[in-house]
């Protein structure tokens, strides 16, 4: 009988230290996955934030520079340039770069008098009788060769769209647009796909003329012709010039040239893109 009291005994002691066990374990346990899975939320809160970070003046500027890309859409928004150079800032995706210069410079072996030639030009304006002679596409040779003399001289300036610094596209682009009122693609790979193409044998004054400058584009740079070889466009390293065809560099690199015809200048007519 006193055995079994004895075990009995003994089985409530280990009974009652089990309990106390358990009250001083597991409360301590629960108190740490508590805090443990409270740190891990204050973590991840931490982490959503900073991925939802919002800078609005930087976004601001990006959509102000994406917009200036189009000056249709520059004129609608109001955008202004106050004398800045105006420029298209996403490079990565505008895969025009124009001439690279460390070839340029090292193949372009003819290189145009630009005195002699704005002499030239001068003497030639005196002697046209008819102000009104015009590419056969309708456009006064007079009016797009006096645009191109205001521009010469202009630095280059990679997605410039202004006097203050303008790439090869954007220059035709304004020709075309003061000259005749004609609105052009902005790049040369798709202006390249505007127009007629034309055989090199068979170029006249005014035809787009195309190069194949950089390895990512296939037509990469673009000028106007003038005649005599000569074209005007904008050159990485001269700026708005008048440059030759039998120059190696531009001999080399040349691909095609496009012309308007009435018909396409009556689609690419600025008054098409009006708002009525």
């Amino acid at each position: 009988m006193l055995k079994a009291v004895q075990r009995f005994t003994r089985l409530c002691i280990i009974f009652i230290i089990a309990i106390l066990l358990v009250n001083f374990i597991y409360p301590n346990n629960l108190s740490a996955k508590s805090k443990k899975s409270k740190h891990v939320k204050v973590h991840k809160k931490k982490s959503k934030k900073s991925s939802r970070h919002y800078n609005p003046e930087a976004t601001r500027t990006q959509a102000m520079d994406i917009m200036s890309g189009s000056e249709e859409i520059s004129q609608l928004a109001g955008i202004e340039t106050d004398g800045k150079i105006q420029t298209v800032q996403n490079k990565e995706n505008f895969v025009e770069q124009g001439e690279d210069l460390k070839e340029l410079e090292a193949e372009d072996d003819v290189v145009v008098d630009m005195d002699s030639f704005k002499m030239l030009w001068s003497s030639a304006v005196d002697d046209i009788q008819d102000d009104n002679e015009s590419t056969n596409w309708g456009i006064a040779k007079k009016d797009i060769m006096g645009v191109i003399m205001d521009w010469l001289g202009t630095p280059y300036h990679f997605g410039g769209l202004t006097d203050r610094g303008i790439d090869c596209s954007a220059f035709v682009q304004r020709v075309y647009m003061v000259a005749g009122q004609v609105h052009l693609p902005r790049t040369a790979q798709e202006q390249f796909g505007v127009g007629k193409q034309i055989r090199r044998t068979e170029l006249q004054f005014g035809d787009m003329i195309f190069f194949h400058t950089r390895r990512h584009a296939y037509a990469s740079h673009v000028g106007i012709y003038l005649g005599d070889n000569l074209f005007a466009h904008a050159s990485s390293r001269y700026g708005v010039t008048v440059s030759s065809l039998e120059s190696t560099y531009y001999d080399a690199r040349f691909i095609g040239a496009r012309r308007l015809s009435p018909q396409d200048v009556s689609k690419l007519s600025v008054s098409t893109f009006k708002i009525n």
